[in-house]
C-alpha cells in the first residue's frame, strides 16, 4: 500500500465594508455626458468617384457612419454629384445635389435635386447659406470638406468657417483635394494640418 498524505487547510478572511450615504441635500450623483461633436459635410465630385463603387450616396452614407462611430453628427450636407468628371463638366452635364437638411439631421440624406449641373449648383447656394447660417449660430463644431467649391457654391460655409473667433473655440477643418483645400486657407479656413 502506497501512504497517503492528508492535509487540511483553513482560511478564514473577514473584509468589513463601511458604506456611507449621499447626503439627500446633494441630490442626484451628477455625470457628465459627453455632447457629439457637429460637423456640416460640403464637396462635389465628378465621373467616377461619383457614379462608381456605389456612387455618392454610397460614399455619403459610409462617412456618416464613421463619423457616427466617433461620436460626430453631421448637422448639415450639401454634395454635388456630376456624372462627368468636373473638369470636363458643363452647365448641362447631369447632376444631383445630396442633402441634410442645416439642423435637421433627423431626417436623412436625400437627393435635393436632378438635373442640369448649372440648375443643381444653383438649388445647391441655398444649402449652402443654410450651414453657413448654422455655423454663424454655433449649430456646428466643424466642416468636412471633399473637393468643395470653393470660389462658388460651398464659399458661404467656408467663409463662415473662416472666422477666427471660431478656432480659438475648436472649430475645425479637414478636406480633401488640393485646390480646394489650398483655396480655404488662403480665405483664412481653419483648416486641421497633420
Amino acid at each position: 500500500e502506497t501512504p497517503t498524505l492528508t492535509l487540511t487547510l483553513t482560511l478564514t478572511l473577514t473584509l468589513t465594508l463601511t458604506l456611507t450615504p449621499r447626503p439627500k441635500n446633494l441630490g442626484p450623483k451628477p455625470t457628465k455626458q459627453a455632447m457629439p461633436k457637429r460637423v456640416v459635410v460640403i464637396g462635389s465630385s465628378g465621373g467616377g468617384a461619383a457614379t462608381h463603387g456605389g456612387g455618392a450616396e454610397h460614399t455619403l452614407a459610409l462617412l456618416r457612419a464613421e463619423l457616427r462611430r466617433a461620436d460626430i453628427e453631421v448637422v448639415a450636407l450639401a454634395y454635388v454629384a456630376c456624372e462627368a468628371p468636373l473638369d470636363f463638366a458643363t452647365g448641362d452635364t447631369p447632376a444631383a445635389l445630396w442633402a441634410i437638411d442645416a439642423g435637421d439631421a433627423d431626417a436623412g440624406l436625400y437627393v435635393a435635386a436632378r438635373g442640369r449641373l448649372a440648375d443643381v449648383n444653383g438649388r445647391a447656394i441655398s444649402f449652402d447659406k443654410a450651414a453657413a447660417k448654422l455655423i454663424d449660430g454655433g449649430g456646428a463644431d466643424g466642416v468636412v470638406m471633399i473637393s468643395a467649391d470653393v470660389d462658388g457654391v460651398h464659399s458661404r460655409t467656408l467663409l463662415a468657417a473662416a472666422n477666427p473667433n471660431f478656432e480659438q473655440k475648436g472649430f475645425a477643418v479637414v478636406g480633401t483635394g488640393g485646390t480646394s483645400v489650398g483655396k480655404a486657407l488662403a480665405m483664412g479656413v481653419p483648416i486641421v494640418n497633420g
